[in-house]
C-alpha cells in the first residue's frame, strides 16, 4: 500500500490529494498543512475586502474535517513539516497546538509549499496597522481592522496584482489610497500600453499611484502603529498599509531535500513534476515552470498553473503517467469597470528571449456598435516574425475579456499561427459581437506583414 504525503494545503496541494485518491483508491494520502485553512480562493481576497463578498464560507468551500471525509485524505492542519530525510523517506512534523515532532514515513512526497510575501527588510513590518495579502487569515485581519477602526488613510506598496485589486477595495471601503511601486509602472508582467491604461484607471478613480518610487522607513507613531510612510520622494499618512510587493518561492523543504532549484528560485521539475530527489515532486508556487511563448524558464505563481501541476504529480505518485506540459502566463485583472487580460509574451518579452517578434493592435466593440451597452475593446496580437507562431495577446474592455484571452493561450499552447485566426469562424450575434471579429483582422494583418517581407 502506497503511503503518500502532500506538504502544503492550498492550490497544488489539495488537487494533488485528490488526484492521487482516484488513480489510486487504496493508498493512503496524508495531506499537511500548517495553517488553519485549506483548499481556499486567494485571488478572490480583493473581492472579501472591499465587500463584494461578504461570506468567507464561500473561499473555504472544504475544512479538514470535510475534505477528509468527501476524498479519503488524512488531513492535519496547524501540522508544520521541519525536516526532510530523503535517505529515510521520511519527514519530521511538528503539531504546532500540541508542540511534539512526529516521524512520518512516506513512499512518495509532494512539496506543495507556495509561496511568501516578499519581506521589505523594514523595522514596523509587523506593526498592528501593517498587512499582507497572501492568506486568508491576511485578508479577514484587514477586514477586521477597517471595520474596527475605520481608517481614512491607506499606502499600498506594490503596483501588482493583488496591490492593484487591494487599492481598488479599499476605495470602495472609503479610504484614501496610495499605491507606491518602485518600477517605472505598474502591472509590470504586462505590455506597457496596459500598465498605463491600468494607472489611468486609478488616477479616474482618485487612487494616488507613485511610480518609482521606493519605501526607506515605516514610521512608528506613540501606539507602535505604522502612522507614516517615507520613501525617496517625500512621506504618506498612513492608517493603515498593505504590502503586496514581491512573491518568493517557499523552497526551504526542497533545498534541505537536496531539490534542484532554478535561476529564479523555484524548484526545477521534470515533466512530471518530479525533482532532481527521488520520490519527491513538487508542484504550485514553489516551482518555476517553462513557458510555452519563449521555450524559457520562468515563474508563474498563478492558481491555475498550480492546480494543474499538482494533478499531474498527484497521478504520478499514485502510479500514473500524467504529463505537465509548458505553461503560458495567462493573467487578467478587473479595474472598477475595465478588464485588463495578458497572455504569453509581450514583444518586448519575445524579444529578451531572442525572438523576433510582430504585434497589431486592433480597436473594436464588444457587440455591434450602434446597439445600447456597446463598449470598447481593444485586442493586442503578438506572433513570431518568421513564422507567424502565435506568442500572445493582451485584450482591454468589459466581460468577455477573460474568454478572448483563454482563446489566445489555446493558441499560444498548441503553436497555432496567424494563418489558423484568419480562418477562424467566430460566433456572430449582433447584441454579443461585432461582425467582423477584432482577433481575425489581427491575424490578418500581421499575416500579410509577415508575407509582405
Amino acid at each position: 500500500m502506497r503511503r503518500i504525503v502532500i506538504v502544503g494545503g492550498v492550490a497544488a496541494g489539495p488537487a494533488a490529494a485528490v488526484r492521487a485518491k482516484k488513480i489510486d483508491p487504496n493508498a493512503v494520502v496524508m495531506l499537511l498543512e500548517q495553517g488553519e485553512h485549506i483548499a481556499y480562493g486567494v485571488c478572490e481576497l480583493p473581492y472579501l475586502v472591499s465587500g463584494e463578498i461578504s461570506d468567507t464560507a464561500v473561499l473555504r468551500p472544504y475544512d479538514a474535517t470535510r475534505f477528509a471525509r468527501n476524498y479519503g485524505v488524512e488531513v492535519r492542519v496547524f501540522n508544520r513539516v521541519e525536516e526532510v530525510v530523503p535517505a529515510r523517506r521520511e519527514l519530521a512534523v511538528r503539531d504546532l497546538f500540541r508542540g511534539p515532532v512526529e516521524v512520518i514515513p512516506y513512499d512518495r512526497l509532494i512539496l506543495a509549499t507556495g509561496s511568501y510575501s516578499t519581506p521589505l527588510g523594514l523595522a514596523g513590518e509587523r506593526a498592528p496597522n501593517v498587512f499582507r495579502m497572501k492568506s486568508l487569515d491576511d485578508a479577514q485581519s484587514l477586514c477586521r481592522w477597517i471595520d474596527g477602526r475605520r481608517p481614512a488613510t491607506a499606502v499600498i506598496v506594490g503596483g501588482g496584482y493583488i496591490g492593484m485589486e487591494t487599492a481598488e477595495a479599499l476605495r470602495l471601503r472609503g479610504c484614501g489610497v496610495t499605491v507606491v511601486e518602485s518600477a517605472v509602472g505598474v502591472l509590470h508582467d504586462m505590455d506597457e500600453s496596459l500598465s498605463k491604461h491600468g494607472l489611468d484607471i486609478l488616477r479616474r478613480h482618485g487612487i494616488n499611484v507613485q511610480t518609482e518610487t521606493r519605501v526607506v522607513e515605516l514610521a512608528a507613531d506613540a501606539k507602535g502603529n505604522v502612522g507614516k510612510v517615507v520613501t525617496n520622494n517625500g512621506s504618506l499618512p498612513s492608517d493603515i498599509v498593505v504590502i503586496t510587493a514581491g512573491v518568493t518561492p517557499e523552497t526551504s523543504l526542497a533545498e534541505q531535500a537536496g531539490a534542484r532549484l532554478g535561476e529564479l528560485g523555484g524548484v526545477r521539475c521534470d515533466a512530471r513534476q518530479e525533482t532532481t530527489v527521488s520520490g519527491i515532486f513538487a508542484a504550485g508556487d514553489c516551482c518555476e515552470v517553462r513557458d510555452a511563448a519563449t521555450s524559457r524558464w520562468s515563474y508563474m505563481p498563478l492558481a491555475t498553473i498550480a492546480a494543474r501541476q499538482g494533478r499531474v504529480a498527484g497521478e504520478n505518485v499514485a502510479g500514473g503517467s500524467a504529463e505537465c506540459k509548458d505553461a503560458v502566463r495567462a493573467v487578467g485583472i478587473r479595474l472598477f469597470e475595465t478588464d485588463l487580460v495578458q497572455v504569453g509574451a509581450t514583444v518586448q518579452q519575445a524579444k529578451e528571449a531572442g525572438i523576433a517578434a510582430l504585434e497589431q493592435t486592433i480597436e473594436s466593440t464588444d457587440r455591434v456598435p450602434f446597439l445600447k451597452h456597446a463598449r470598447p475593446t481593444s485586442i493586442r496580437l503578438v506572433t513570431e516574425a518568421q513564422t507567424g507562431r502565435m506568442l500572445g495577446g493582451s485584450v482591454v474592455g468589459g466581460p468577455g475579456s477573460a474568454q478572448t484571452g483563454t482563446m489566445i493561450s489555446l493558441a499560444v499552447h498548441e503553436r497555432l499561427t496567424s494563418d489558423a485566426f484568419m480562418r477562424l469562424d467566430h460566433v456572430y450575434a449582433p447584441p454579443m459581437s461585432p461582425f467582423k471579429d477584432p482577433v481575425a483582422i489581427a491575424a490578418r494583418r500581421l499575416h500579410a506583414e509577415r508575407t509582405d517581407r
